[in-house]
């Protein structure tokens, strides 16, 4: 059984181009439409984010943001 790998560079270029792509996503949506788990990939996000490449913006949704 075969494992695709993906290196974490291609993995935060696809996560730029697919903001440049769509605009403003939730987290859950960006990371299914580049085929990545939140759980696993969640620090990629927060690396992008303290480097200044990305922002969030949490927006109160009921009792969740």
């Amino acid at each position: 059984m075969s494992h695709e790998y993906r290196d974490r560079v291609y993995i935060r270029k696809d996560i730029l181009l697919k903001l440049t792509e769509f605009g403003e996503l939730n987290q859950t949506n960006l990371l299914s439409y580049c085929g990545l788990n939140l759980m696993k990939h969640k620090d990629i996000l927060e690396s992008l984010e303290r480097k200044g490449f990305i922002k969030r913006t949490e927006i109160p949704w009921g009792t969740r943001k």
